[in-house]
């Protein structure tokens, strides 16, 4: 595997611990990433479901350990861009989910008053993270 591939791979897999973590705060505490409260999850769904995001944190650490050692050294801005790259690739399938026709899908119909407005939001978000990922690709000066 080219280092490149072990950088990414390393650092998306703590995006992942970071995600699993913020989903085992939500289930046990009722605490959101935003700052907001919300109910915890009853007994016994909230083991269940902290027995297996424990596992695929498990998982996660052990592919994270398997790499080379010596890809952790890597130069401050190659870290940075590695980061910023998976963080604006990470919101664009985030926002994939905004979509009207996707959230109509997934929790019932959306009027086309509701849709329209939502589906411009998203576009200009859209094109804006777009914009920073075609400069992510750009090499650095």
């Amino acid at each position: 595997m080219l280092s490149r591939h072990e950088s990414h791979l390393r650092s998306t897999c703590q995006v992942l611990l970071q995600h699993l973590d913020e989903a085992r705060q939500i289930i046990t505490t009722g605490k959101t990433p935003g700052g907001g409260r919300v109910e915890p999850f009853p007994e016994p769904l909230r083991t269940r479901l902290r027995e297996q995001l424990d596992l695929a944190s498990a998982q996660i650490e052990r592919t994270a350990r398997s790499l080379s050692p010596e890809q952790v050294r890597i130069s401050d801005l190659s870290a940075a861009r590695m980061w910023v790259s998976i963080l604006l690739r990470t919101c664009q399938d985030l926002l994939g989910d905004l979509r009207p026709e996707r959230m109509a899908a997934q929790y019932g119909e959306i009027s086309p008053e509701e849709a329209e407005p939502l589906r411009e939001m998203v576009n200009e978000i859209a094109i804006g993270i777009s914009e920073a990922v075609e400069v992510m690709d750009l090499p650095s000066r």
